[in-house]
């Protein structure tokens, strides 16, 4: 689904920003990325680091075809992915403990 005026205009009336309830993928732009690993994209491979492989069915998924992350790293993308935040606010945001 193309991102058009139109989509913004009737997504931006719910509270919710787009981005906190939809997944937007566009290109990879491979070494243009700060997260780009010299082979790989870094962001999938972080999270799957962190959070272990839970999906047993793939779940609906309309960008599946060109995602960078699940050619990366199959079905277990899609297990980290609804984990990715792409808006954080300062309650996303863990604080560390001052010692």
């Amino acid at each position: 689904m193309p991102v058009d005026q139109d989509f913004v205009d009737i997504v931006s009336q719910n509270a919710l920003k787009p981005e906190q309830r939809f997944r937007f993928s566009n290109k990879c732009v491979e070494g243009g990325c700060s997260q780009w690993t010299g082979s790989r994209c870094g962001v999938v491979d972080q999270a799957l680091a962190m959070l272990e492989s839970v999906v047993a069915d793939l779940p609906k998924c309309s960008i599946r075809p060109s995602c960078r992350w699940f050619q990366q790293s199959g079905k277990d993308a899609c297990s980290v992915c609804p984990f990715i935040i792409t808006h954080a606010t300062e309650k996303d945001v863990i604080m560390p403990l001052n010692p």
